[in-house]
């Protein structure tokens, strides 16, 4: 709402009429506590209170704000502050005799909001109910420095990149034609020629290959598959084959678990064992092997159990909802107090988090004790995101046969603490509860489902009474609408930092205001529209990006790294459970096997001793912890201790990126760690099976199961000379311990 004083100025009296000061002296009283309310009053304050809070500072917030309170105050009428307001004389002690309610009714001019449309009959009601109860505030509209203030955070989010309706960009105009392979390179190349700089020549295929395998499987190519490409070169055919196989499940299902914050406990106090985590993990692994409209993988987790009611509990599709299960909530303390209303608030309020991260690249959290300081987000719009999962909860199942744990050394034996859950519907609609600062003692009112107002505008959830069951439903199709403007450009981001290890936004959790902005803001959307245009067909994205130059492009270049320009792939260090599987798949030890409980590989005892929740029943058979990363146990409380050296995740929140650090632990654990040594023995036993005893050979061999390529002549020779002198098993050790076995290129 907007009055322009140089337009038409109200016929309104500069001072505040008489009934208008009284009422502002009793509410400035009151607010000092100074006066004493009856029961009536003190009800009809709160009351007020809480309607301002879920609905009128909205209205206010978007309609008035800016050009009352918030970037000017025009015709002196200031709505920044409770008192401002009364002192305006707009608000009379009723709402029929306040001058502001003739002006969005229309029955006064200049009617308001100026030069838009009138405000509907629902939204005017609400503001003379609000004023016939006092026209309290709740807090001020505008506090502190005026970036701050709720009219600056919505002025500055209409003009970002992220919020703009997704549209196809025209494809730009290169000079180098000839390197161009599809449309991804015309994006690239453009920023490479305005930069002033060009792409490095195509990589060998010998790197191609093995690129392609750790990208899309996260396992080495065996010699012969390597020797196979380099001879036939059939690059389409060799990305087929790989998005074809099984493990491509595994290895991007494990990128998506960072992003669902997976962990196999809950971590804290008791730690509980999560069985049905497991259950999530596998479904994610097939949906992605069975390319899974990205669109239905979203719909799925937030309401497969809407979607598909004859689903059993047996059945894998039935935990997609498991992305709400495995969070790092519990209904016990520490000390073993129930404490349901707690466990009730920490539910809602991770289903709120991730639900924002991981899909829309929002930080709902921040707007969980109050409006968010950034973002177009009210704390009104946290809780009623929170009310879309108030009327489901967590079913404890039945826990079945879980695996005896061992008692550590000098512990006693203990029953290992596990809670089996199902997401189901509760018996009757619930609502969120919208707590003052978040505090869950200072509760304020229900808040019933709603989607956030900015990004939905008059799209928002049916509040019919038999409709609580098809909540979740409805959130998730608003996520995967094409209205939204963020969830395709949020995945192909990832999708995007998958495959080179940067991000086009480098704050892939966060695409607000205070979030990065895209290196290549046009590309980003042409892979956002790609893939809605595809179906919402990851494969197809994978099998576009690697098509590309871009793709193949060599990680060795002549000129100087540019931070913000692709023009060379980037040379990285692989995730811990890359590392993992490359030991285990060099070393022949490899068990393949896919789904199933998660596996416990050995530790050191005084560690686990250390710990306090010190369950770490290690596997009794060998292969069973020689298993692909992704079914390694991830307890939250006692992560694994090569993963944990590594950088790979184990926290409450959703990781949109791992930490990438280079520090001492890495090789100490490399040189000394009693699982790297193992294999790399392993190791030593393949070669001596497959090559015998033959110097030359056992170099070759070595060098295309470790680095995917041929050893060259000068490295022979250094390695004939280092074995002359040291047994092949320390030589075997050192081969893992170099930075072409840890890093990809």
């Amino acid at each position: 709402m907007a009055v322009h004083a140089e337009e038409q100025t109200p016929n309104k009296p500069e001072e505040p009429a008489l009934p208008v000061l009284k009422a502002a002296i009793i509410f400035k009283a009151a607010e000092h506590k100074q006066e004493v309310l009856s029961d009536d009053q003190l009800l009809k304050r709160k009351q007020g209170t809480f309607l301002f809070t879920q609905k009128v500072r909205g209205l206010l917030t978007r309609h008035c704000l800016k050009c009352h309170g918030g970037e000017s105050v025009k015709a002196n009428f200031n709505l920044s502050t409770r008192e401002a307001l009364l002192e305006s004389g707009y608000v009379d002690e009723t709402a029929d005799d306040s001058y502001l309610m003739e002006l969005i009714r229309h029955e006064a001019k200049p009617v308001m909001p100026l030069k838009t449309e009138k405000l509907s009959d629902e939204a005017i009601g609400l503001i003379g109910q609000w004023i016939d109860l006092g026209a309290p505030y709740d807090k001020p509209l505008v506090e502190g420095e005026k970036a701050g203030s709720a009219a600056a955070v919505f002025e500055n989010a209409n003009s970002h990149w992220a919020f703009q309706a997704l549209r196809q960009p025209a494809l730009p105009v290169v000079k180098q034609k000839s390197w161009v392979t599809n449309s991804i390179d015309l994006f690239v190349l453009a920023e490479m020629e305005k930069a002033g700089l060009t792409p490095a020549a195509p990589t060998d295929a010998y790197t191609l290959v093995s690129r392609a395998y750790f990208d899309l499987l996260g396992l080495p190519p065996e010699p012969e598959s390597i020797e196979k490409f380099v001879d036939n070169p059939d690059w389409p055919k060799l990305i087929n084959e790989l998005l074809n196989s099984e493990h491509y499940g595994e290895r991007y299902g494990r990128h998506w678990l960072d992003v669902a914050r997976y962990a196999d406990t809950s971590g804290y106090g008791r730690d509980y064992f999560f069985p049905h985590a497991a259950r999530y993990r596998d479904y994610v692994i097939q949906a992605m092997n069975s390319d899974k409209p990205f669109n239905a993988f979203v719909v799925e987790q937030i309401a497969g159990d809407i979607l598909y009611p004859e689903d059993e509990p047996t059945d894998t599709r039935r935990y997609a909802t498991g992305f709400y299960t495995i969070g790092s909530i519990y209904p016990v303390s520490a000390n073993g107090i129930q404490r349901p209303k707690r466990f009730e608030y920490d539910r809602l309020t991770d289903a709120a988090d991730v639900t924002g991260e991981a899909f829309l690249g929002l930080t709902f959290g921040c707007a969980r004790c109050h409006d968010h300081k950034y973002d177009p987000l009210s704390q009104h719009d946290y809780f009623a995101v929170q009310s879309f999962f108030a009327s489901s909860m967590f079913k404890e199942m039945p826990l079945g046969n879980l695996k005896k744990v061992a008692p550590a050394p000098g512990k006693k034996p203990k029953e290992m603490a596990a809670k089996d859950y199902l997401l189901v519907h509760k018996e009757s609609e619930e609502h969120a509860i919208l707590f003052d600062r978040g505090d869950l003692s200072s509760p304020v009112g229900l808040v019933r489902p709603g989607l956030p107002h900015y990004f939905s505008g008059k799209q928002q959830a049916t509040d019919k009474k038999d409709d609580y069951t098809q909540r979740r439903l409805h959130l998730a199709n608003w996520i995967v609408s094409d209205k939204n403007t963020l969830t395709a450009r949020v995945i192909a981001n990832r999708v995007w930092q998958w495959h080179f290890g940067e991000a086009l936004v480098s704050t892939p959790n966060d695409f607000g205001l205070q979030g990065s902005k895209p290196t290549n803001p046009e590309l980003l959307d042409y892979l956002a529209c790609f893939l809605i245009q595809n179906n919402w067909s990851l494969k197809k994205l994978h099998v576009h990006i690697m098509s590309s130059s871009t793709y193949r492009m060599s990680s060795s270049h002549s000129e100087t790294a540019s931070s913000d320009v692709i023009d060379r792939f980037p040379t990285k260090r692989m995730q811990a459970e890359t590392i993992w599987d490359k030991m285990l798949a060099v070393s022949g030890k490899l068990n393949r096997k896919m789904y199933g409980r998660s596996v416990y590989p050995p530790v050191d005892e005084e560690w686990v001793i250390s710990k306090r929740n010190s369950y770490w029943p290690t596997e009794e058979a060998e292969s069973d912890w020689m298993r692909r990363g992704i079914y390694v146990i991830i307890k939250r409380s006692t992560h694994f201790p090569f993963f944990d050296v590594f950088n790979a995740t184990n926290s409450p929140a959703s990781c949109g990126q791992r930490e990438r650090t280079v520090v001492a632990p890495q090789a100490l654990t490399m040189m000394n760690g009693e699982i790297p040594r193992k294999l790399s023995e392993a190791f030593h036993d393949r070669l001596i099976q497959e090559c015998g005893h033959d110097s030359e050979k056992t170099i070759a061999r070595a060098w295309m199961l470790a680095f995917g390529r041929p050893v060259t002549d000068t490295e022979k020779q250094i390695t004939l000379d280092f074995l002359s002198d040291t047994d092949m098993k320390t030589w075997c050790h050192a081969l893992f311990n170099t930075n072409e076995f840890l890093y990809s290129k």
